[in-house]
């Protein structure tokens, strides 16, 4: 997106001479933030906008032109990407509303839009957004008040489905010492959406660090694989999810789909490929801080070297709840050395207080961390400073940064000094890129993130697969629970002996073949769950029971004339044992995800699960059934849990064969006896598209 974000010449369609216009603002902004490429205002009514020769029309504009930013009245914008197209400019941003974001109407008017600018090879930004900036090229291209600041450019790319809650974001954090490379406001997100431009960034190296506020992703799936691509390229990607109290659950079928809310889904993705969420700006702000550091942590080892002992036992207590963080544990002669350098009162245990005795020799901050550099102590190191400010503190920042270039392992800074009176001493910092928070808490907790990610990309995660081919894969439209079964047992999983009847005689004459007792179920893809309407029948013992339990089925099924029917269902009944439901869910903006846990009756009120995005491998499973509190208490044998593996497996290959469409797979429940395992009740779901 090099032509988007570095465009040679920009047209400003709807050209306005008022800088305070939406189609005057964007000229304004580019002429006063000193953009250096062509300015074509385009306008039939003017000869000159704002000191720029005006154009009558976007076909008279001259060649060499990336971007046209397009402010007219919603009807007109697609003759404008038509123009656009015939004049072989790559991109547009469409700062006009009344498309999708007006209902209605304007849902077929972005419709045109989105086939005009697909016929035209015209990549849009937007509609409906306030337009995007890249820093390090001075392209402030839309309107808003943030548009009136500068900001100094830097390694974080950050995409918002919020133009205002993405500004206000933008400039809090800019005032804290985030730098940015690119700000983008996808707005109605026809085109180019969230996942497009993260794709995008994770292959531009002036960015290092992604960050996104998401409301909800579209229907491309590309989220998983945009993520995994940004852990592999050692790229933290930085997510607030908003809007978390919504429902998105209510149309799913299976109790899988309804099991795995929405934020569920989201933040197994996030475990699985190291996004790191946030959930408020100071949050957002803190991890970003970290991010941004040139030096990764390789581990959770944290060193404390504080002014104030009360500072490291603050420090000390925070580290007890971090997740990927420890208080080191230093070597009996590195604590001797640092001994040596101290007054006799100090502590030369992890954490270090080296006591007011730094005001008077800073230096002795450098000579500690020599010590712990020599004897690869720690992985971290963070430095609790107090309030020390002015020229001291100046003293005190040059040691911290002679620290740095000596100690390979990032060193992280926690300072209450209040700026004015430190400027000097927190520019030096910045400058070596070395993050400063005001409390040890908000310090280790962003150093917890970072490390987190940092643990994710060492472990290597395998990217999600591109969706199958709909038209070449096996159709589930309509099936019902003996065709599930059936190609579970292709595939090598052990179900109960089944036959599909269409009378009370041939269910008896099944029943008698299997042996007692059985179970009776009505076969339906309008009845997916049995018990629900009195649809299944088991324990039968004998030939009448069976035959009154079939009647009862096929009068059941001729009540429900509206109702697809696919016979009756005669299944031995498997013995009781440990009851786990195994299942599927695809989420069209997040991908599949395999489901397992405590299953039978009443599973929707279990808590008792792990969600998984797939594919998963054997070992990745494995680790998902050993998180289930079923699991421990039934104490299974390994025999067992491989053949649970199995099942997982024989899921995902189902998938990886199926048409893309097919939405669910529940296995419900899958009965674990000894070293056995059997599914014995299952669902598939397709859309029918």
């Amino acid at each position: 997106m090099e032509q988007l974000f570095n465009p040679r010449g920009i047209a400003v369609v709807g050209a306005s001479a008022n800088p305070a216009a939406i189609g005057g603002k964007p000229i304004s902004q580019l002429l006063s933030h000193g953009y250096t490429g062509e300015i074509i205002p385009v306008n039939p009514n003017r000869d000159e906008v704002q000191g720029l020769r005006c154009y009558p029309s976007i076909d008279e504009v001259p060649d060499g032109l990336d971007l046209a930013i397009v402010a007219v009245p919603a009807p007109v914008v697609p003759l404008v990407i038509e123009g656009c197209g015939r004049r072989g400019i790559p991109y547009a941003l469409v700062l006009s509303s009344g498309f999708a974001d007006a209902g209605g109407e304007g849902l077929s008017r972005q419709a045109e839009l989105h086939r005009t600018a697909a016929e035209a090879g015209v990549r849009v930004v937007g509609p409906n957004c306030v337009g995007f900036i890249s820093m390090a090229h001075k392209v402030y291209a839309g309107f808003g008040a943030f548009f009136d600041y500068s900001f100094e450019p830097g390694p974080v790319g950050f995409v918002t489905q919020s133009g205002g809650v993405g500004g206000s974001l933008l400039t809090v954090a800019d005032e804290q010492g985030v730098r940015f490379s690119h700000f983008v406001h996808t707005g109605n997100a026809m085109d180019v959406d969230i996942e497009t431009v993260l794709d995008a960034w994770v292959d531009d190296p002036t960015v290092e660090v992604l960050v996104t506020y998401i409301e909800g992703l579209g229907e491309s799936g590309e989220f998983p694989r945009v993520a995994a691509r940004a852990l592999e390229a050692g790229k933290p990607l930085v997510v607030w999810k908003a809007g978390q109290s919504s429902a998105s659950a209510s149309a799913v079928v299976s109790h899988t789909g309804r099991m795995a809310g929405d934020m569920e889904r989201y933040r197994a993705v996030f475990e699985r490929y190291g996004v790191i969420e946030v959930d408020d700006s100071a949050d957002m702000i803190d991890v970003l801080k970290m991010a941004q550091g040139t030096r990764r942590p390789s581990g959770g080892r944290v060193g404390v070297i504080s002014v104030s002992g009360g500072a490291g036992v603050v420090a000390a207590d925070t580290l007890e709840k971090m997740r990927m963080l420890d208080l080191a544990e230093f070597p009996e002669a590195a604590v001797q050395q640092i001994a040596a350098e101290l007054p006799g009162f100090a502590t030369a245990v992890n954490p270090v207080d080296v006591t007011a005795q730094i005001f008077n020799d800073p230096e002795l901050f450098e000579r500690v961390v020599g010590v712990l550099a020599e004897h690869d102590a720690v992985d971290q190191v963070l430095a609790c400073v107090a309030s020390v400010h002015s020229a001291v503190g100046e003293r005190v920042a040059r040691a911290i940064v002679d620290a740095a270039t000596r100690l390979s392992v990032p060193i992280v800074v926690s300072w209450s000094a209040r700026d004015e009176l430190n400027a000097d001493a927190f520019a030096l910092l910045a400058e070596a890129g070395i993050p400063v928070f005001k409390s040890p808490e908000r310090a280790l907790k962003a150093m917890d993130r970072i490390t987190r990610f940092s643990a994710t990309q060492a472990r290597g995660i395998a990217a999600p697969t591109a969706p199958g081919d709909s038209a070449a894969t096996r159709d589930w439209t309509r099936t019902v629970e003996y065709d599930v079964l059936e190609e579970l047992r292709t595939r090598g999983v052990t179900v109960p002996a089944q036959r599909l009847v269409g009378t009370a005689d041939e269910a008896v004459q099944a029943a008698e073949a299997s042996g007692f007792p059985v179970v009776v179920k009505l076969q339906s893809p309008d009845v997916p769950h049995k018990a629900a309407v009195g649809a299944v029948r088991i324990g039968l013992q004998n030939a009448a029971e069976v035959r009154e339990a079939a009647e009862h089925m096929l009068a059941l099924a001729a009540s429900r004339p509206d109702d697809e029917m696919g016979g009756v269902l005669v299944q031995g009944m498997a013995e009781s044992g440990t009851e786990l439901i195994i299942g599927y869910l695809k989420d069209r903006s997040l991908g599949g995800f395999l489901l397992v846990g405590r299953g039978g009756s009443g599973v929707e009120q279990m808590g008792d699960r792990v969600l998984i995005p797939t594919p998963v491998t054997r070992a990745g499973v494995r680790e998902a059934l050993e998180r289930l509190a079923i699991i421990g208490s039934a104490s299974l044998s390994p025999a067992a849990l491989e053949a649970i593996i199995d099942v997982a497996d024989a899921i995902q290959g189902i998938v990886a064969t199926a048409s893309d469409y097919l939405e669910e797979i529940e296995i419900n429940p899958v009965i674990v006896l000894g070293d056995s395992v059997t599914a014995v009740d299952a669902l598939a779901v397709q859309t029918i598209r």
